[in-house]
């Protein structure tokens, strides 16, 4: 079973822009959970309005995006599931802050750590967790290790019943601290990559998984293993031309 969730947060600058610079302005007009173009003269009137499972407007933060699209997902991480966010739209629209983001407005990766290690504590007496975290980022139809720095891609491996297996390393982590030092190694490293020269900034995709493995013990005293994946990726730019509404996410969960 499985479901996916396609929402819009309309982002006109970085919040972080000097508002000396750019004047945060949107050109959409956000109703409901649709949004329309303010000056739609350049496009026919029958493209819009825009549907979507949930739409944010210009000035809500990242915690009511949080709330509303990751934390259940979270929850389903930890009961056994998998599942996977996805943050896309064209270069410079704000998805590292919404993503990524560790000052006041808290992104939505450092959210999920922490309420992944919440959960952990709360139900601990109930069985035991272990959590493994890596980061590795896709350019040019490459996979790199963003937890070692080397130019080296990483291979993927094919096995029976087409599961996929990246060589990656896996970092085991006891601590919302630990796991926080293994996303923000993940953001150092591709720095270097994109200061190097290395990589174009705009095109590469990032993607911070989260393992939760959860025994506990069921009828008989018998143990049960629940295992979830979490992917959680910041796509690179896709500027497929002007007027963009800003960062959309993607959610999906499946068993």
């Amino acid at each position: 079973m499985s479901s996916v969730h396609i929402s819009i947060a309309v982002r006109a600058v970085d919040p972080d822009t000097d508002p000396d610079d750019i004047e945060p302005e949107s050109a959409w007009l956000v109703q409901d959970n649709a949004i329309h173009l303010i000056d739609n003269t350049a496009i026919p009137n029958n493209d819009y309005p825009m549907h979507f499972d949930r739409v944010f407007d210009l000035n809500v933060p990242n915690e009511v995006v949080y709330n509303d699209i990751v934390a259940p997902l979270i929850s389903d991480v930890t009961r056994g599931y998998n599942g996977s966010l996805m943050v896309c739209g064209p270069s410079f629209i704000s998805k590292q802050y919404t993503m990524e983001n560790m000052l006041t407005d808290t992104g939505l990766i450092p959210r999920a750590i922490e309420q992944i290690f919440k959960i952990a504590s709360k139900e601990k007496k109930r069985g035991n967790f272990i959590i493994r975290c890596s980061n590795i980022m896709l350019y040019k139809d490459k996979v790199y290790d963003l937890l070692r720095f080397s130019a080296k891609e990483v291979n993927i491996v094919t096995v029976e019943h087409g599961k996929v297996t990246i060589g990656a390393k896996e970092a085991v982590v006891s601590t919302k601290n630990q796991a926080t030092d293994v996303f923000q190694l993940g953001l150092v490293n591709r720095d270097l990559y994109q200061e190097n020269g290395t990589m174009d900034a705009t095109v590469c995709d990032m993607i911070f998984r989260i393992i939760v493995e959860h025994t506990e013990k069921g009828k008989n005293n018998k143990l049960i293993v629940h295992s979830g994946c979490l992917n959680m990726v910041t796509l690179g730019g896709s500027d497929a031309g002007p007027n963009q509404p800003g960062a959309s996410t993607s959610s999906s969960d499946g068993q």
